[in-house]
């Protein structure tokens, strides 16, 4: 199926969720190679980098990945979410739900728990420290949440309520920092606390363009 993310793990391999409702877990040894080596044949698009592996960790359209295990997903995969090298956590946004995966991606361990109310979600992020992960849904919310080594006690910290759909999330290398980004369908990126769930300040990267374009991604 269409590949529609990849992210590294902490142990070095790679994840991926495709439109075929699938999570592939991918070595070096059995999926690097094959790809780089046949992305000008398949004149695949970038669309993403991740800032761990900056190459590595890409979000094509593209071929077929070699890869070691299979995992089915809930529901159509949107966006994946690593916290390597600093942090075991992985985690998944499909169109019907928020899950976390071990930490070599080959299980679904648990789901977030997204109010009933939530729309659809779109993109998710974790923290550097695997400690916070951020949901963001089609009905423009995000939802932040505090992880715990109890993956049962997840628990919602804050709702916070948009003027766009969510398209893009990303917390910063540094956690003291204190914030996420939020990448929206109108091309701003505002910043809000994870700890009062608040605006702290509304950036937008639409300027000098004729047009608002829709953020597809953050680092």
């Amino acid at each position: 199926g269409l590949v529609v993310d990849i992210v590294p793990t902490r142990a070095g391999q790679f994840v991926s969720a495709a439109y075929d409702d699938t999570v592939k877990t991918i070595s070096r040894e059995s999926g690097f190679s094959y790809v780089f080596s046949h992305l000008s044949e398949t004149k695949s698009t970038v669309t993403s980098l991740d800032a761990s592996h900056h190459l590595t960790a890409s979000i094509w359209f593209s071929g077929v990945l070699c890869s070691s295990s299979v995992v089915s997903a809930s529901a159509q995969p949107r966006s994946l979410a690593s916290a390597a090298p600093t942090s075991d956590v992985l985690a998944l946004a499909t169109t019907a739900d928020a899950q976390l995966l071990s930490a070599d991606g080959t299980q679904l361990v648990s789901s977030l728990p997204l109010p009933p109310s939530s729309g659809s979600p779109t993109c998710i992020a974790v923290s550097s420290s695997g400690k916070l992960a951020a949901v963001g849904t089609d009905d423009s919310k995000v939802f932040l949440f505090e992880l715990t080594t109890d993956s049962k006690k997840n628990e919602l910290r804050h709702s916070i309520e948009l003027r766009a759909q969510p398209t893009a999330l990303a917390f910063p290398p540094d956690e003291s920092a204190g914030f996420v980004a939020i990448g929206l369908a109108t091309g701003k990126v505002p910043l809000y606390s994870v700890e009062s769930g608040e605006i702290v300040n509304a950036r937008c990267v639409c300027s000098g363009v004729s047009r608002p374009f829709r953020v597809t991604c953050l680092l």
